[in-house]
């Protein structure tokens, strides 16, 4: 072979390898970890007529730390609200950025099929955009109703069954927040009381949530990829969270077949020099 062509094949064997896990699911082990344990089991046992808020605040920028985790949650919620273990969830989202942020927001809606499987106004409901960010979140937690006047299609909340009984934040059973930025502004303003608080963020945000996952204002935290995949392993499918994660398991054991092929080569090299 060729020198010059060494790399090429490299980078060629790499991407197919990068791609199989996405074309065709592989079975690879995955030990799930107590925090997706605790996360898991946070929205598992909410109480039978559990309404949830949840706050996507993902950009474009993010998708992959934080758009598949929404997925995946939100899939989890499907399926408690056909087991009839919660009543529903209502989404939204304060991000700054607004009509640039709503966007994934809806991707997160089309890729979990919840608009096909809960019935909208009964088991779901989408806000869309909420202007005013910090002042809107304040807003929203002594009186959602008063803050939020209409959903997304312009239907009053008075006139959506699952807001029935809903006059503050507080009255949500779980407050799930998707972030990628303000982290001490949303927990500032929601965290700490009554809904159980989670949060779903990035490797970097976590280490900044940790003093307020261990003072308890954070009930639980979900990352992606890794965590991600896990908690796909929990809920029984396997997504892009998955496949991402088997792709970098497979570069893994590429690399390490690289690096011993290539030391082998240099000392056979060096024997034959020698002789």
């Amino acid at each position: 072979m060729k020198s010059e062509y060494e790399d090429s094949i490299l980078y060629l064997i790499a991407i197919i390898l990068l791609a199989l896990p996405s074309i065709t699911p592989l079975s690879v082990p995955i030990e799930v970890s107590p925090e997706t344990i605790e996360y898991y089991d946070a929205i598992e046992n909410l109480p039978q007529d559990a309404v949830i808020y949840l706050e996507l605040y993902s950009g474009v920028r993010d998708w992959f730390d934080t758009g598949q985790p929404s997925v995946a949650t939100v899939k989890h919620i499907i399926r408690l609200v056909h087991e009839g273990k919660i009543k529903g969830i209502v989404i939204g989202t304060l991000g700054v950025e607004g009509p640039v942020v709503l966007p994934e927001a809806l991707k997160v809606i089309s890729e979990s099929n919840i608009a096909q499987e809960l019935e909208y106004g009964t088991e779901w409901c989408f806000i869309g955009w909420v202007p005013g960010f910090e002042a809107a979140m304040a807003s929203m937690l002594e009186d959602f109703k008063g803050t939020v006047v209409k959903d997304n299609y312009g239907t009053s909340l008075d006139d959506i069954p699952i807001l029935d009984g809903i006059v503050d934040l507080e009255d949500f059973d779980c407050v799930i927040v998707t972030l990628y930025g303000s982290l001490e502004i949303y927990v500032r303003q929601w965290s700490g009381r009554d809904p159980v608080f989670l949060l779903i963020c990035w490797m970097g945000h976590k280490t900044g949530a940790m003093p307020y996952y261990k003072s308890g204002q954070i009930t639980a935290i979900m990352t992606h990829v890794k965590q991600t995949a896990e908690y796909e392993k929990l809920l029984g499918y396997k997504g892009m969270s998955a496949a991402l994660a088997t792709s970098q398991l497979i570069m893994q054991f590429f690399l390490i077949a690289i690096i011993i092929i290539a030391t082998a080569r240099y000392w056979i090299g060096r024997r034959k020099e020698a002789e």
